[in-house]
C-alpha cells in the first residue's frame, strides 16, 4: 500500500528536496505559539500576544501569493537566498527590541518585516515535484499526497517542539528553534540545484 509513496522518492534528488522543504516549513506551525510565549513572558498580556500573532498571520497570508509568483519568475533559490536572511535578521531584531523593552511600535514594525519576507516552501516543493515528474498526473498526485502528509506532521510536531523549548530552555527558545529550522531547511533546499525548475521571467508586453 505504501509502495507508490516510496517509489516516488526513487526519482533522482526527490528525497533531498522533499526533506529540505519539510525542515524549512517547520516554522509555519511554530512561530505563532512561539511569539505568544515571548510576548506573554515580557508583558504578561495574552491580548497583546494574540494581536501580534493575528497581525503576523494576516501579513504572511497576504504576501504568500507574491512570493510564489516571484519564485516562479526569478527562481526558487534566488528568492530564498534574498528573503531568508532578511527574515532571520528582522526576527532577531524583533527579539532584541522586546528584550530591551523598546517602544511597542518597533515590535510591530519588525513583526511586519519578518512576516512579510517569510517565504514558504510548501508551494515550491510541489512545483519541484511537478518539474522532476515531468507533469505525470498520477505520480504528481502521489507526491502531493506525501507532501500533504508532511504538512500534517509539521502541524503536529511544531507546536510540541516550540512548547518544549519555551518551557524548558526559555521563552525566546521557541522562536530561535523556528529560525534554526528555517535556516537549515532553506540552505539544504537552495543546494538542490539539479531539481530546481527553470525560472520563467515575465515577457515584456505579455500579461
Amino acid at each position: 500500500m505504501i509502495a507508490p509513496y516510496l517509489n516516488i522518492y526513487r526519482t533522482k534528488g526527490a528525497f533531498k528536496f522533499s526533506l529540505a522543504a519539510f525542515i524549512a516549513r517547520m516554522p509555519i506551525s511554530m512561530m505563532s505559539i512561539a511569539i505568544v510565549f515571548v510576548i506573554v513572558a515580557k508583558t504578561d498580556s495574552y491580548a497583546l500576544a494574540g494581536t501580534f500573532t493575528a497581525i503576523g498571520a494576516l501579513m504572511a497570508a497576504f504576501v504568500a501569493p507574491f512570493w510564489s509568483r516571484a519564485a516562479d519568475r526569478y527562481g526558487q533559490s534566488r528568492i530564498l537566498a534574498i528573503a531568508v536572511p532578511i527574515h532571520i535578521s528582522a526576527l532577531l531584531g524583533f527579539l532584541t527590541v522586546i528584550r530591551l523593552d523598546a517602544p511597542r511600535w518597533s515590535w510591530f514594525i519588525l513583526l511586519i518585516i519578518f512576516e512579510g519576507v517569510f517565504v514558504g516552501t510548501g508551494q515550491m516543493v510541489r512545483r519541484r515535484w511537478s518539474h522532476v515528474l515531468n507533469g505525470d498526473s498520477k505520480l504528481m498526485n502521489t507526491a502531493y499526497s506525501v507532501e500533504s502528509l508532511l504538512d500534517e506532521i509539521v502541524f503536529m510536531v511544531g507546536p510540541i517542539i516550540t512548547t518544549l523549548c519555551a518551557t524548558n530552555v526559555g521563552p525566546y527558545a521557541g522562536v530561535l528553534a523556528a529560525a534554526i529550522f528555517l535556516s537549515i531547511g532553506s540552505i539544504l533546499f537552495i543546494a538542490q540545484k539539479a531539481t530546481e525548475p527553470m525560472p520563467h521571467p515575465k515577457i515584456k508586453g505579455v500579461k
